[in-house]
This record gives C-alpha cells, structure tokens and sequence, in this order.
C-alpha cells in the first residue's frame, strides 16, 4: 500500500547539508547512515601525522616504566611489617575454627525447635479435620445463616431499595461504568454487560406494543375502509397474530403498522425497567419478560364521544331512489342531493355500467378517477359496476379536501342554496363538464326533488335545516343576526370611539352571552344596544374578561389558544359537551363568534359584514382573511350549560382533536378504592400428568450438498430432534462446493452433521402441573405494562394537478392544400394557453375541442401508506394526539404528462376533381358547308347535336355550397359536333379520425399527515397508581420452559434472533444509548476507513475511501512504515510504550512477551503481533493508532503550543470543529509540527473564516514561494505548490473543499485531552494498578468475557417459540412486594430515563405528566397551566441577552421546522447563562449557527450558538446571569430535553426575566412617569393588556401617567393632545399606530407588539410629541 506520504515532495523537510529526501510519516524523522558513521572515523585518524603519532606512543610508554618503578621501591619499604603480621596467622586461625564450630552447634538447636513447631502444627490440623468431621452439620448451618446474611445485605444495600442514598451503587450494579474527576460514575454502557441479555430485553422491550387499527385510511378523496382493522383487538407486536395480520416485522414486503416518525420508542417499555421489573418480580429465579410486556388492562370509555354518521342507507326500488337514500343517509341535504342526483340522470341515467369509451359509470369518471375507482372496487372484491362501490367512492371524493373546498367556496352550504345552483356546483365543480346539458341538470334536479323530497336520510327530520352537514344551519335565533353596525347601537360610544368601527369584540360577547344562556334570547330584552355598556373597556381594549358583567354571569373568561383551522374544529368539537365557548380571532384584527358546530367545521357569525351564519372554513375562503398567528381562539367557559344543549351542534362523529373522551377505551385500574383486587384473570388448576421419560442419543450422519462450482452454501451442522419430532437447528456453518468427481459440470460437499435425538426410555413419571382454564378469577397475571397503541393509517400521495393549457382542437375553417394543390377545409390547430385567449370569439365558437379546458387533470402520482399514532393507553394513563392531514402546495409543475384522445366523424371538405362531358354544335358560320352526305356518315348522337352550340361555359371550380366559382370556356371549331370531357373541381365532405394531443400545467400538491405537538392532551395521565396496584399485588403463572434465571435455551427460543437479526437488533436506533458523550466511529458501515488521514491517502493513492489499514507495513529503505500513517521505528516504540500505559490488557492480548523490533521487518514476532492486533481488534486498534498519531504530531505539539492558544485570533477557533478542518490541520501537522505552527499563523486566518475560507488560506500559503523556501529545498517546490494550491484542480486543498461541497458540516472526532483518546466506538480504558485484587478482577472479566461469547452463540439460529402457549405452568410464590419494596422498585424502574441517570426518585403522579410532556414538546397541552420555566427549570433564570434590549426574534419558533431560535443583537453582547447548570459540551454544530456551548440544567439544555467566543470550558458551573460568552450580530438559542432530545419552544425566555426586573434602572433624577416604564421593562407585549404583568403600547403610557393598571387613553386620543417640539423625557411619542415613552436622548420606552416586550428603543422617525396631560 502506498504511503501518506510517499508521492508528496513537501515531506522532505529542508535540513542543513542533507542530501538525500528524509523519510517520514507526514513528517521528518533523522536517521544516521553507518556508512556516514565510518567516513568520519576515518577522516578524524587521515588528518594527523605519522610523527606526531609515534612521539604520542613513546611518551605514553616512558610514563607506564616510571609508574612501576614507584610501586616496587613501596613494596620493598613496607616488607618486614608484613613478615611480623604473617607470624600471627596461625592464632587467628585456631580462633576462626572455634567460632565455626559453636554456629554449627546453634544450627542443631534451631533444626530441633523447627521440628517441634511442626509437630504441633500436624496435631492442631488433625484435631480441626476430626471436629469438622464430627460437627459438619453444625458449620453447614453457619454457613447458610452466613450467605442468607449476606444476600439479604445484598438486597437491603441495592439502590432501587435504599432509594436515593446508594445512586452511585444503583449505576454500577446496572450497567458499565468509568469513575469521574469528581467521584460520580459515568455511564459507559447501559444496563447488562451480556451482550445476550440486553438484545433478550431489547426485543421484549419492543414486544410491550399492543396494536389496534380500525381499518379505515384517510388519503385525499377522503375515508375508505381500505386498511387492515385489527376488529377491536389488540395484537402484540412480533406475536403470531400480529404477523398473521400484517407480516413479519423482519420481511421487507410486510406492511407493518410503524409510526411514520418512530413515535413507538416512547410508549416502549424501557429495557432497563424491563430488566429490573423482570429481576424482583421473580426474585431473580426466572426470566419471564412475557408477563410484564402484556398490555395493560382497559375498559371502555363511557364518556367517548366517537361515532359515525349513522347507519348508510342502499334501500330504493329503482337506482334514482337508491342514489337519492344514499346521499341523504351520508348527511347531505336535500338540496344537495338533489343537485348529485340530478348530474347522474344527465351523465348516465343512473346506469352503472354506462361508458362512452373513455369515461365510466354513474358520474362519468374517466383516466386517473376511474383508475382510483378500480382500485377500490378491487379492495372490495367487487368490480367497477357495482352502483354502492360507485357511490361509496363519490362519497369519498366530495368529502376529499380537494372536492370539499372547491364546493364550500362557491356556496355548497349557504343557507339560500337553491336546487338549481346546487346542480350547477355538481356540474363545476364535481362533475367539471363545462356548459354541456346544464338545462337539463337543473330539471332533473328539480324533478327528483319534487319526487323524494322528505325521504330517505335523518328519519327524525328531513329538513334541511338539520341535516347532519356542513351546510350552515338557518339559525334563527336573534343573536345569529346581530351586526356592530346595527343602527340600533352601531352608534355606541367605546374607548375613544363607536360600536360600528371598534365593537366587533364587545359584540362578538354579546352574541356568546345570548348563545350560552347567561343573557336571554329575546331580542326584546337583550342585545348589543343593552350588553355592550356593561363590559370594561381600557382605551380601545375590551377587557374580555368582562364578560361575566352579561345576564346571570354564568359565562366567564377560561384562556387562549394558539390553533391552525383544523386545530380550532378539532377543539370545539371535542368539547361540546364540556361548557366551552368561543370567539376566533382573524387578521386584520376582527373577531367572531362560533354559534355551531357541523360534522366537520365550525358556524360562525361574522358581525362585522352583512351575511348569514357560514362555516368558518368558507368565511376564511371568502373574506380575505386570515387566522392570527397567536392566540387566536378566546375561550369562554359556562357554569350551566354547553353548546350541544344551546343547539346548532348537529356534529356526532369523532374528532383528532385529541380530546381524552374521543378515545373508545380507557385505563383501568387494578384495583378499587379500599386496594382490593378487581380485575379478572385466566383460572389455573392442578394437574397429576403422566410423562414419558426420555433420554437422548447422539449421532453423526454424512450428509452431501450438491450445487454449481465454488459456491458457499450454508448447512446445518448440529440439530436436535425432540421426542414430537420437531427440528431445531443448533449450530450452522457454510461449506464451499469443489467438483464432483462424478459430474465434471457439478460441484458437491460432504460434511457430517451431529443429531441429537430425544428417545423414549419406556419409563413413565408423575407430575403435578398447573393448567388453563376457561374460567377467570381475581387476579392481575393476564396485564402487564405493555401500552396499547391506536394507529390512524393515511394515504399520503403526491400529484400534480391543473388543467390543459397546450392543447390541439378541430378548426372546420382551416384550409390547406394537398399536393396537387387542391383545397381542404377542416384540420388540426395547435393552441397554448396564450395564443387562445386572444383569439376571436367567433373563431372559437367553430372550433372543436376534443379537452375539457376546465377539467382539472393530474399527473406524477404517488402514494405511500404511513401510519400515525392517534392515541396510546399507557400504564401512567391515556395520551391523545392532535393529527393533521392537509393539503400542502410545492410550487409549480410545468411538466404534464402528454394526453391524448382520438376523435371520429370529424368533419372536413376536399376539393377533388370531377369528368363531365358535354355535347359542342358546329360553329353556326360552318354549317353551311357540311352536306347532308357527310352528315349521314355521323352517329345519330352526332346529328342530334348538330345544331347545339359551340361554345360552352363549363364550370371549372365549385364551393361547399355547390355555387361556381370558376368557369373555363369550351369550344368547338370543328366542322362536326363533339362530345366534350372537362374537368372541373369540386368540394367533398368527408369525415375523418384524428388524434389530438394536449398537455396540461399546474401545481405540485402534496397530502401530508403530522402531529399537532401544540394540542397534544395529558389529561388522561392517571400516575403511579396502576404501577403501584401492580407491584403490590404481583402474582401469577410461569410456563415449566422457563427454568432459570439464565436458561440460554428458553431465551433462544423466545427471541429467535440469528447473528445478523441480532446485531440489526443491538444496532436499533430506538435502543440507542442517547448519553451526553458524542460517539464517533471511525468506519463507515461498509467497513471503510474514514477517520483522519483518509482524504489525504486518497489524494496521494488516487484509491477509494477505506484503503486506509491500521495493519499496512512498508520500506522505503531508509526506514520502515507501521500502519497507514507509516510510524518510523522511534514512533512506533513511542507508541508501543503509551499504548501499555493505556490499556494494558490489549497490549498484554497482543504484544505481550513479545520484543518490540519495529527495525527488524516482517520477519518477526512484532511484525506477527502487529498483524493480529489489526486483524483481529481493527476498530479499537485503529482507534488508538491514531489518538497517538493526533496526539504526537497535531494536538500536543501545534493546537495544544502557546504559540497557537496564546493567539488572540486563532485561540478563537476550534480547529476540530468539522472533519475537513481537522483532517486539513492535522495533515499539515504531520508534516512537521513546526510547518503547522507557520502557517496557521501566517497565512491570514481570521476568526469568522468559514471552514472553507481557514482551508483555502492554509493551501494558498503552502503553495507560495515563501513558504517553500523556508522548509524544502527548491527542487520540491513546484511538488509542494501542486499539492497545496487552490488554483490546481487536483491539489489535496481541493479535495478538502470538495469534500466540505458534498457533505456539508461534517462534525469532527472529539479528542480528550485528559485520556488522550479519541472518542470511539470500541474504546475502553483500563487502569493498570498491579493489586492482587485487579488480578482477580481481571482474572473474573476474562472469564465473564468466554462466558459471554458462549452466551451470544447459543442463541444463534431457531425460530421463535411463543412459552405462553404452553401447556404445563408453575405458580409464582412470593411474587408481590411490600408497600416501601414497590416504591424502590418503581424508582429502579426510572432511575435511567432515556440511558440517562436521574437524580430524584420521587417517582409521583407528576413525574408522569412532566415526562410526557416532555416526550411531545407540547406547549399547550389540555389543563398543564404551566410556562417552560416552571417545567424546565428551578430558581431564577435570566434572557441571555439582557443586555441589549434591541434584541430581537427574527425566526418563529416550530418544533419540526425551526427549532432553533435566530435573534439580531449587537456585535459582541454579552451572553448570559439562562439558569444555573453544568457546562456540557463547547463545540461546533452547523444547526446552532458554529460554535456554541451547551449547558445542562435540572430539566433540559441550553445551547447558546453563532458566538464570537466563548469564557467557559466543559464541566464550569454557571449561576444564572453569568457571562459565558459573547455574540456575533446573529445569536442562536435552543432548549431541548436532552442533548439530543426533542425541542422546547425558548421564546418565553426572551420575554420574561426572573433574575431581576430588567437589569437596567431609570436615571436618578428621572420623573414618576419615566420611573414607572423603567420598572416594566422585559415585559411581555400583550394586546389590549395594562399590566402589571404585560402591556400593549397605549397600556404602559396610560399606566405611567397614571400610575394605575389600566386603559386611560388610546392612541387615538393620544394623538389629540398638545405637540411640542422641544420633548422632554415623560413626553409621549406618537403616530398613527404606536406611541410609547420619552426618556431623553431620542430613546424611548415602549411595547413594541406581539412576540415582543417592553423596551428601550429609538424614537421612529415618523413620531411626533406631544405633552402628558398633569
């Protein structure tokens, strides 16, 4: 493989006289050549003379002979004192030998005092032995009280028992933990270390669903009976049912029920709870899953509202009357139906077989309608000619959104709807036919009105002002008519103005007041004129909750909601009965009441236009405004009664409101009030059964495969035949096939497989058994936790629609010729949409066209079916979503499918030829001559002509209208008569066949189903109850299969998972551990390399992505390459030696006792070791490989060096902030850290540089002139400039930029300083303490580990066993746990929400409530009251941009399209932490603007985006108010559950600061009424508000007037009072619209408008002044 750096001529660092180009790894490293060594020796010995060496020799000899003669001249001195000392020898030995002789002796003694201690030692062991021998049974019962202690002390000393005070145990006990910094544990991997064990919980975790479905799917034409309906059951997932119904989950072709946005995850069982569930419940001696995840127990809710239209009526006599009965029992008037009737008597004469070839049936459908009408019919089992398949689909169609609009906007439901307009509709707008028999539509209908008129449909009334439609209803009590500008009080006087111009509000409350019944019907003695004085008005606002001043006050202000229009239908609908009314707010400010309700709008009265009551979806058509964007619906609540008992409510169907009463069933709890159990279970008895005893044989069979050549094909090596003869295969493998000696074509493997087979012994024995019956008794054993989930199913499609705007038509008048030149009238003209429009009016009248201009005609359809979640019963209680199905348009489609249509008996005239002869006389002046002789020779027709004349004016072109218009003169000048032929042209009618080709353009739609999260309803959340019901009073039946904690067989057979199916399990992103530590994996999911260095070995190898490998060995013969970054032999024993430090049991696995030799080749132990470490272990391997690499030659000597951090520009920018960055800075660091360090700081970076902008500055600076002179010598130079530049199209620096082209903001590895590593998959880091008890500890996971991958093969291959189908079961004894026992468990249940470690184990009923709204993001959940602050966070929080009070939200929060809030701000303003919390993560993500901090508080993140830099690192703790950063002109702002978990709406943040009132107080000397708007700023803006929480802009001026919390003036009256041009601060600004507070210096204090808040800005320019009254 070639190397990082073997083509790149910048890796030859210049260095002072080398020659040769230095080998590196990115880098240089020096080497010294032998050959160098010995060059010098020898020049060092060549550069002396021989004399100067001989002189050396001879003086260094003179000194040794004087030396010698020195040390014989001592010795002879010193003689006679030795002589004397060796006379005394002899003495000196005899007492030696005595000394010797007495330690010999003292031996003795000690040898016999050993033999003693022995003795003793034997004796004490035999009297031991002979004591336990006699009293073992007494130390066995020790023993046992001894292990009973300690597993009770077990037990009693585990968190989910002690509660909070053992967190830290409860996180080690239930899962893989590191220590951290400060003593706490960080979770590494959650819950069981057995791999096995986690997929056995993950797999029951997803089993915990329970399905219902009801078969109906709702696509554009409406609701169709189309689906798979679960018939009111509920089926597991995964269960035999289930895949019966719907397919297995793991076939690709099945339609499994799935939540379009995975929405399941959060009604699953957490695994961690099912494990911990699964352990107390059976006391740690079964695994039984399969009882907890059954569905918990439901009853039906009395108080569901749902329903259908009622009972659909096919009865007549003839097809007119069962048309007629079938559109009125579907809720459409008589009117209407008269109107559908009527076309189907002019389209088909209500036959369902009728076609004309290219259209079908009773309506006459033709291309994509009839194809949909097919379709369904086929979904029927039935044909296309079927009369009620035919009007279920016309049905389906006019309650589409698409047919549905186009008639409601064009007055489908007017109260003045006539017969005949209601056929002209169906004739637009259904039937879309043009004029074509529009005459005879209407008498038709009108004909069969007379004639069914009062029958069919509603049998309690047939009029149609109570039908059960969307038609308006003719109300006809008063208050449906009132008007503000009735003159009775139009006049009214109200804040500054009149009822006519400013009282639709105070009228719209009137209306509701009369509507309720707080105020009575009667006209005569309320109305407007009486009701309007009583209500409380600041300045031009109405105070709404006035209100209750109207009639008996039963009617009072209840709160706003902030809905779309399908939202506003759904919430009124679902609360008929519930007391609630209603006043929508629409755009430009105007408001109406609802006085009704139909099956599928609202009724409204609009009292500010003249009209009768409409739906609100056709007042929104038609009056040209629109919904507010906030807080549009006012809700108002009665004491005494609702809007089904104060009629106009003919809606009796279902909603998607989400409302919990529109759910058919409801949680029901286990047990009553006194805790006594009140659900029924299946009933057990015992059994005496005689059983077999079997054994089993083992045997080995040869078996044979036979196939083509070299193929693999996998074979069953081990299986076991149990005593029913049933197969299950143990153990697989694959066997190649080689050629058949036989067969020179075929190719065939023999292997042996081993059988193992249950044998009958012939013996027989009794047990006793437990067994099902069909009886039930109180229990709880037939419920678990799973939840049930009702899915809705939709047809979302795509289509474009519009009509044929490029078309050809018939022109009878269009001449041509042929190629004799004749004419012909009547051809093909090609018209565009343009080109007609301008043509006359009498052309057009003849033109025949073969297109309906006016049918709207679809093209590029597709479809896919999705489901969404509409309501789950969960052990905590009911949720409810709010689903959307709506229209959403995609732009323009100009590119229609080409139709065409083939027309006969066209009419066309040619101009033909026609012969006729014609008899020419002689010339009279020639007839004289001829004789009666030569006249006798003539024929008799010769004679008989003779005297006709000679000269004829025959014809010799005739028109259409057989007139001539061109005559030829024939002549005779003969002396004998002639019969003359000529020729002459006349015109034919033909008819003819042509085919004429039109092409249609419109607009791409789209039909999407989505949550409403805003109108998600909580209500039904019940709490602990049914869990602790549960817990307390746990009983039941295990099947006899389940035998043992870890009875690997049973879990094999209950999960039934191959190698792959597991992994794909384990891999599950729902199971996914979601922790606050990013994980990045350096291998794709091919396999492929694509960590750093990988952009850089494509560009050097010009190979794919993945050529990368750890395990490549190269030598350049200067010196050896390990790896892909090639480490010279000093890297890799720098690297060996910090891997040992790292993790020495991966060393010790691989390199241990083995010699580091990276000099030595391949040829060795290393090089072996080497080889097996990347084989084996590739991705941990890799990731430590190159967390040195990074580490040595990039983060330590450049990113980590004070001449990068002390920078001030280039400390602002994270260079690992993305991959490209990354990779383009450590590349260049591998070349030498010093050549990193130079460019970074010198070519040009700036601190706002994108990351493309920091990479092309770095390649430009690389390829100049400059630059290689300082490091290469000048023959590199063009090498280095060729790689580098950004102006070559081939450079390294391109590929960066391509890369960042394709991919984007691709996020870069993170890189831990404190452990020098990568965070990686696969990585885990131990300690290396030598203590015996490590040793242990590791001797233990060594064999947990064997033990682990014995596990995982056992439960390879087998199909999936259902254990509740057994037939033999054991009762759980001892099951229940005690009242503080339940408690704990509960609270082990969730002390890892989402794989994150909670801190509080008060699991209570609002644990639940928080945990789901949480779950849904839901703002505006029914009855929660309670702001984000309140949810999220505790103690002060404080807006992150106090300080610039000209901040402002310039992107709409929306939880699915901007989650992320954008707000303009001045150039570094300081950000503030929101709360008090820990910093969690400083980084950079493309999504929060770059570089931005994250911040964990109690109950969610902050993250703080786009920052010009940042003053807190990971893990600071903030308070809130404290400054962690500053801003760029843009700042972002998120708040999100969990890091990566759903999104919270932050905009009350920005209005409401809890930190202090604003942070800004008003000058010293300021007056009372600049005081007053400094101490409201921050300050929501709120309409019509005057404090003292919120504001509108004449609110706060009349309050700091004032000094009192309400609407003294209004703008209006404002701008009456006297200007002054020299203003002083306490003046008041004002225009035409807003006004606000003077403080000086051309500022001033004002509530700017919705979203916003009270705050210091620049006057506006067009503001004048004016003085407050004193």
């Amino acid at each position: 493989m070639a190397s990082l750096r073997e083509t790149s001529d910048e890796d030859k660092v210049r260095g002072k006289n080398v020659e040769a180009p230095k080998n590196n790894k990115f880098q240089n490293k020096n080497s010294k050549s032998k050959s160098s060594s010995t060059a010098n020796r020898l020049k060092d010995f060549t550069n002396g003379t021989a004399t100067e060496d001989v002189e050396d020799v001879a003086n260094k000899g003179t000194e040794e002979m004087q030396k010698a003669g020195a040390g014989a001249a001592k010795a002879v001195k010193n003689a006679p004192s030795n002589i004397k000392a060796l006379m005394g020898a002899p003495q000196k030995l005899k007492e030696s030998i005595q000394n010797m002789k007495k330690k010999i002796k003292e031996r003795k003694r000690m040898k016999e005092r050993i033999k003693r201690i022995i003795k003793i030692i034997r004796f004490i062991i035999q009297m031991i032995i002979k004591l336990i021998l006699a009293f073992w049974w007494v130390i066995l019962i020790v023993a046992g009280f001894i292990l009973l202690a300690y597993l009770a002390f077990s037990f009693l000393n585990n968190a989910s028992v002690r509660g909070n005070q053992y967190i830290d145990a409860e996180v080690a006990q239930y899962n893989t933990v590191t220590p951290t910094e400060t003593g706490d544990f960080e979770i590494t991997e959650v819950t069981m270390e057995n791999k096995l064990v986690r997929a056995f919980y993950y797999y029951f975790a997803e089993k915990s669903i329970w399905v219902m479905t009801d078969g109906k799917v709702q696509s554009k034409n409406g609701i169709t009976d189309g689906g798979i309906s679960t018939d009111g059951e509920v089926l597991q997932f995964r269960s035999q049912e289930y895949i019966d119904k719907f397919g297995d989950p793991d076939d690709e072709d099945a339609e499994v029920v799935k939540d379009k946005y995975g929405r399941e995850s959060e009604f699953y069982i957490n695994p961690n709870a099912l494990y911990v569930l699964d352990k107390y419940l059976h006391d740690s001696k079964f695994r039984f899953p399969e009882q907890i995840v059954k569905h918990v127990a439901y009853e039906k809710n009395v108080d569901y509202t749902g329903g259908g239209t009622g009972s659909v009526d096919f009865s007549g006599s003839e097809n007119a009357q069962i048309c007629w009965n079938f559109y009125r029992s579907m809720g459409f008037s008589e009117i209407q139906t008269a109107g559908l009737v009527g076309n189907i008597y002019a389209e088909s004469s209500f036959d369902p077989t009728a076609s004309n070839g290219t259209h079908f049936g009773i309506h006459q459908w033709g291309a994509g309608r009839f194809a949909a009408l097919q379709e369904l019919a086929s979904s029927k089992g039935s044909t296309w000619t079927d009369l009620k398949i035919q009007l279920q689909f016309a049905y389906s169609e006019l309650t589409g959104s698409y047919y549905k609009s186009r008639l409601d906007s064009n007055g489908w439901n007017d109260s003045n709807l006539t017969v005949s307009k209601a056929a002209d509709l169906i004739r637009q707008y259904y039937e879309v036919c043009g004029e074509q028999a529009a005459e005879k539509r209407r008498n038709a209908a009108q004909e069969y009105y007379e004639k069914f008129k009062g029958t069919g449909g509603d049998n309690s009334s047939n009029t149609d002002n109570n039908t059960n439609t969307d038609s308006s209803a003719n109300i006809s009590q008063a208050y449906a008519t009132w008007k503000q500008f009735d003159s009775r009080w139009g006049g009214l006087p109200i804040g500054g103005d009149t009822v006519k111009n400013i009282g639709c509000f105070a009228t719209s409350e009137c209306v509701l007041a009369a509507y309720s019944g707080a105020a009575s019907k009667d006209e005569s003695i309320f109305n407007p004129l009486v009701g309007i004085p009583k209500l409380r008005f600041n300045g031009e606002a109405l105070d709404q909750t006035s209100i209750v001043n109207l009639g008996d006050g039963s009617l009072s202000f209840h709160g706003e909601k902030s809905l779309d229009l399908q939202g506003i239908i759904n919430e009124v609908k679902s609360n008929v009965n519930n007391g609630y009314f209603y006043i929508v707010w629409v755009n430009p400010t105007h408001f109406i009441p609802v006085v009704g309700v139909t099956d599928n709008d609202v009724l409204v009265n609009d009292v500010g236009r003249s009209g009768e009551v409409q739906t609100l979806s056709n007042y929104l058509a038609t009056s040209g405004r629109t919904l507010q964007p906030s807080r549009n619906l006012r809700i108002f609540k009665s004491s005494k009664t609702n809007m089904a008992e104060c009629g106009n409510v003919s809606y009796n169907g279902s909603t998607d409101s989400g409302g919990v009463n529109s759910i058919p069933y409801k949680l029901k709890q286990l047990t009553d009030d006194d805790g006594n159990v009140i659900v029924d279970s299946t009933k057990y008895k015992m059994e005496k059964v005689e059983e077999k005893i079997y054994t089993t044989e083992t045997t080995v069979e040869q078996k044979r495969e036979t196939g083509c050549i070299g193929d693999t094909v996998n074979v069953d090596l081990k299986i076991k035949i149990d005593k029913d003869g049933k197969k299950t295969v143990l153990k697989t493998g694959k066997v190649t096939l080689e050629q058949d000696p036989k067969e020179s074509t075929a190719g065939e493997a023999v292997y042996d497989q081993t059988i193992i087979t249950e044998v009958d012994t012939g013996k027989t024995k009794t047990n006793t058994y437990w067994v099902k019956t069909d009886e039930k008794e109180k229990g709880i054993w037939d419920y678990g936790f799973g939840s049930i989930v009702f899915y809705n199913q939709y047809e979302e499609s795509q289509e474009s629609r519009g009509t044929i705007t490029d078309f050809d038509c018939w022109d009878p008048e269009k001449l041509t010729y042929d190629e004799n030149g004749n004419k012909i009238y009547g051809g093909l003209v090609h018209y565009t949409a343009e080109t007609y429009d301008v043509e006359s009016s009498s052309v057009k009248s003849r033109l025949v066209l073969p297109f309906d201009l006016s049918e709207i005609h679809t093209w590029g359809q597709s479809t896919n079916k999705t489901y969404l979640i509409k309501w789950a019963i969960t052990p905590a209680g009911s949720i409810t979503n709010s689903l959307k199905f709506q229209e959403v348009a995609l732009g323009p489609d100009n590119n229609g499918e080409t139709e065409n249509t083939t027309m006969d008996n066209l009419e066309q005239w040619v101009q033909v030829p026609k012969t006729e002869s014609v008899w020419l006389g002689v010339d009279p002046k020639k007839k004289d001559s001829i004789s009666e002789e030569e006249k006798s020779n003539w024929s008799k027709a010769e004679r008989e002509n003779f005297n006709a004349a000679n000269v004829y004016e025959a014809p010799k072109e005739v028109d259409r209208n057989g007139d001539t218009v061109n005559y030829q003169t024939l002549v005779n000048d003969t002396y004998k008569p002639i019969k003359q032929d000529y020729t002459y042209l006349v015109f034919e009618k033909r008819t003819v066949s042509k085919t004429f080709y039109g092409t249609p353009t419109g607009m791409k739609y789209s039909y999407q189903a989505t949550y409403d999260n805003n109108n998600v309803d909580l209500s039904g959340i019940s709490g602990t109850r049914y869990y602790k019901d549960y817990l307390y009073h746990y009983a039941g039946y295990v099947p006899i299969s389940v035998k043992g904690t870890f009875d690997f067989d049973a879990i094999k057979n209950r999960t039934g998972k191959n190698a792959d199916e597991l992994e794909s399990l384990l891999s599950n992103t729902i199971f996914s551990n979601d922790t606050n530590t990013v994980t990045t994996s350096f291998f794709d999911s091919e396999g492929n390399y694509v960590g750093l260095g990988s952009i850089q070995t494509r560009f050097e190898t010009g190979s794919d992505v993945g050529t990368a490998n750890v395990g490549h060995y190269e030598h350049d013969g200067y010196n050896p390459g390990w790896g892909f970054a090639n480490f010279t032999a000093e890297n890799c024993t720098a690297f060996m030696k910090w891997l040992k430090e790292k993790d020495s049991d991966f060393y010790n696995k691989y390199f241990g006792g083995v010699t580091i030799d990276p000099n030595g080749g391949k040829d060795t132990p290393f090089y072996d070791a080497w080889q097996k470490a990347a084989n084996m272990d590739l991705e941990q391997f890799t990731m430590y490989y190159i967390s040195f690499s990074y580490k040595n030659d990039c983060y330590d000597p450049v990113l980590n060096s004070s001449k990068i951090k002390n920078n001030p520009v280039l400390a602002q920018i994270d260079f690992t902030r993305s991959f490209a960055l990354q990779e383009m800075v450590y590349c260049v660091g591998c070349a030498a850290p010093g050549i990193a360090i130079e460019v970074l700081n010198n070519c040009g970076i700036t601190a706002n540089d994108t990351d493309a902008e920091i990479i092309t500055k770095m390649g430009r600076y690389m390829s100049t002139d400059e630059f290689c002179k300082n490091w290469y010598k000048s023959i590199y130079w063009n090498g280095v400039k060729n790689r580098w530049s950004p102006d070559k199209e081939s450079s390294q620096t391109n590929m960066m930029l391509k890369y960042i082209e394709d991919n984007g903001d691709v996020a870069g590895f993170e890189y831990d300083p404190d452990t020098e590593l990568f965070t990686g998959e696969g990585v885990s880091v131990g300690t290396n303490k030598n203590t015996w008890f490590n040793s242990i500890k590791k001797a233990i996971k060594k064999t947990f580990k064997k033990f682990k991958n014995f596990v995982s093969d056992i439960i390879f291959g087998s199909e999936y066993t259902d254990i509740l189908e057994d037939k033999y079961w054991t009762k759980i004894q001892g099951g229940a746990l005690a009242d503080d026992q339940a408690d704990w468990v509960l609270s082990a249940m969730f002390a890892y929400d989402d794989q994150e470690k909670t801190t509080d184990y008060d699991i209570d009923d609002e644990y639940f409530k928080l945990k789901f709204q949480q779950l849904f993001s839901s703002e505006g959940v029914t009855g929660s009251g309670a702001t984000v602050k309140d949810r999220y966070f505790s103690g002060k929080t404080t807006n992150p941009l106090g300080d610039d009070k000209d901040a402002k939200i310039i992107s709409k929060y929306d939880a699915q399209t901007n989650p992320v809030l954008q707000i303009s701000t001045k150039k570094d303003t300081k950000i503030k932490a929101v709360a008090a919390g820990q910093v969690l993560k400083v980084g950079y993500d493309a999504k929060y603007g770059g570089d931005y901090i994250m911040i964990q508080h109690n109950g969610c993140v902050s993250i703080y985006g786009h920052l010009a830099n940042n003053t807190v690192q990971k893990k600071d703790n903030v308070k809130a108010g404290d400054v962690i950063g500053t801003s760029r002109t843009t700042f972002y702002f998120a708040l999100r559950i969990k890091p990566k978990g759903n999104y919270i709406n932050p905009t009350t943040i920005f209005k409401d600061d809890t930190s202090t009132s604003s942070g800004v107080v008003a000058p010293a000397d300021a007056n009372d009424i600049v005081k007053r708007a400094y101490e409201h700023l921050g300050k929501p803006y709120v309409w019509g508000a005057s404090g003292p929480d919120s504001f509108d802009c004449s609110g706060l001026v009349s309050y700091c007037i004032t000094g009192k919390y309400q609407h003294t003036w209004s703008t209006s009256s404002i701008r009456t009072w006297e200007k002054t041009t020299d203003p002083q601060p306490g003046d008041i600004c004002i225009n035409s619209h807003h006004t606000g507070v003077y403080i000086g210096g051309g500022k001033m204090i004002h509530a700017p408008q919705e979203g916003d808040v009270v705050k210091i800005s620049n006057v506006q320019k067009d503001m004048w002044y004016v003085k407050a009254p004193s």
